[in-house]
């Protein structure tokens, strides 16, 4: 039985050709995943009231969902690809929240325990 041997120019060019096809594919569809701030940074509210905040869930939004979110993504490497890091707790980030919190509303008391407030955006400094 004879092996067939490529010559190395051959596989050099396979090989090349591999890494532009991997290229390609993180080019036009992995890079494009959202997880940056929202155009309009005056669009969320400032929170006033703790007691007006807190529970933090769905529905809810202003900085502290902000923080939460870049909380997620920055300690569980959470994904926002639809709408991105935007203050608003709708459904990407109540599917992070379940899935790595394992919780469907987060305290003030989690939040302060976990730290989630040291987590700053731009939009808030």
């Amino acid at each position: 039985m004879e092996i067939l041997k490529e010559p190395k120019s051959k596989l050099f060019l396979y090989g090349g050709i591999a890494v532009i096809a991997m290229c390609l594919v993180w080019y036009f569809f992995i890079r494009k995943t959202k997880t940056l701030l929202p155009p309009n940074p005056q669009a969320l509210p400032e929170s006033s009231k703790d007691e007006e905040v807190f529970p933090l869930k769905k529905g809810k939004q202003g900085k502290e969902i902000e923080q939460l979110q870049t909380f997620l993504l920055t300690k569980y490497g959470a994904q926002f690809p639809k709408w991105g890091i935007d203050g608003n707790w709708g459904e990407e980030t109540e599917t992070n929240v379940i899935k790595f919190l394992k919780k469907d509303t987060v305290s003030k008391i989690y939040f302060e325990k976990a730290g989630i407030g040291r987590y700053k955006t731009n939009k808030y400094k």
